[in-house]
């Protein structure tokens, strides 16, 4: 039989957002009996650089992470234009993965109320009425809270964003290392034309050091092989480079579409991009996870369980609904749009839309400068009823 081990929080997945919550768990202290016992479960065998994490910072509070730089300048190109903007109050920042585990494992490390069992996968969930049973391949726990950080599903048939990218190093100093490459939408052929639209994506760390990414958002994934052609011939034709050493190699790719996972117990709260974190029409989710498990902790503290966490704003669920059903019925647009936002938007205004903390005068200024606005009005209409 099994061994069992019992916890009073246990997180499944000790990715980012398990990471960050068991950390402002272990802090927790009850009335009387000292801190809380916290599990957190992990198929992973040991921690590398698996992600490369980017936001504005000061959107939210200061965050207390590992940041590898900070760029107040960033440019969107699109055919000959090229539109340079910038915000002092707003950088956008960058976390290297490795950095940040190891960060978060230190701290973790130091904490006798937390377990983090490696190389373990969660296989069942069991919900009785003093607490949750849970099993993994190696072990049985039984838990009084469970918190999930499992990854959603990604819908075949719905947008996407695939990426791959080469964190490089040149003998040659091309990068311009004060500004960051957003998007830049120079035309490549591709066999899936129309099904979405393309674009680079350029974090300069230094003259001769970058992550440089292709970006492909449509309903299909691009193969490996595609990317890589793709890089290859942007870095000859915008910088010059034939010959380059590859630090480190990114890949993946992200939901473009509302995640509607349901708990299936009110002692069981999804987190992280399971808990629909993630902006939809963007992808950027690690300050609104460190902004949600804030407030988890914060509700546990008032003795309120956090059932449904705080996520994205019905306001930016709406709009991004509205966004990418225009752009799944116009992926043409879709470069247009965007460098449009960049071009014509106030930068800070443009920045608080796209994390979830614009007014109304600022949603304002965003539909001012799109295009088609009639079919946008058109699909609002429909969103809304």
């Amino acid at each position: 039989m099994l061994p069992v081990a019992e916890f009073e929080y246990t997180i499944a997945g000790a990715g980012l957002s398990g990471l960050a919550l068991a950390i402002n768990l272990s802090k927790l202290e009850g009335k009387s009996e000292g801190a809380k016992s916290i599990c957190l479960i992990e198929p992973r065998r040991n921690y590398v650089r698996d992600h490369t994490w980017c936001f504005w910072n000061n959107v939210v509070e200061k965050l207390s992470v590992p940041l590898t730089k900070k760029w107040h300048k960033w440019k969107v190109k699109y055919r000959s234009k090229i539109s340079v903007r910038g915000s002092k109050q707003y950088p956008y920042t960058c976390v290297l993965a490795d950095a940040y585990y190891d960060q978060a494992l230190k701290q973790l490390n130091a904490c006798d109320n937390v377990s983090l069992l490696l190389n373990e996968s969660l296989e069942s969930v069991a919900y009785n009425h003093s607490s949750i049973e849970i099993s993994t391949d190696q072990r049985k726990i039984s838990s009084q809270f469970l918190f999930d950080s499992r990854p959603p599903q990604i819908i075949e048939q719905e947008f996407k964003q695939d990426f791959f990218g080469w964190h490089l190093r040149s003998i040659k100093g091309v990068f311009d290392a004060d500004c960051v490459t957003l998007m830049d939408f120079t035309e490549v052929e591709l066999a899936n034309q129309g099904r979405g639209f393309h674009f680079f994506y350029v974090l300069p760390f230094s003259h001769s050091e970058a992550l440089v990414e292709s970006v492909w958002v449509g309903f299909e994934r691009l193969a490996k092989e595609e990317h890589e052609r793709l890089l290859i011939s942007y870095l000859a034709k915008e910088y010059g480079l034939d010959a380059v050493e590859k630090i480190h190699i990114e890949h993946g790719c992200i939901p473009m579409h509302p995640v509607k996972n349901k708990s299936p117990d009110s002692r069981h709260t999804l987190i992280g991009l399971g808990g629909g974190l993630a902006r939809s029409s963007t992808g950027y989710a690690f300050a609104a996870i460190h902004h949600s498990n804030t407030a988890i902790v914060k509700a546990i503290k008032r003795n309120r369980w956090p059932h449904k966490i705080e996520g994205l704003s019905l306001k930016a669920q709406l709009l991004d609904q509205v966004l990418l059903t225009y752009l799944k019925q116009n992926p043409s647009e879709g470069p247009l749009m965007l460098s449009s936002l960049f071009e014509r938007v106030d930068s800070d205004v443009l920045v608080r839309f796209l994390c979830d903390r614009s007014s109304l005068a600022d949603d304002a200024a965003i539909f001012a400068v799109m295009p088609n606005k009639v079919e946008l009005s058109t699909i609002m209409a429909k969103v809304i009823l």
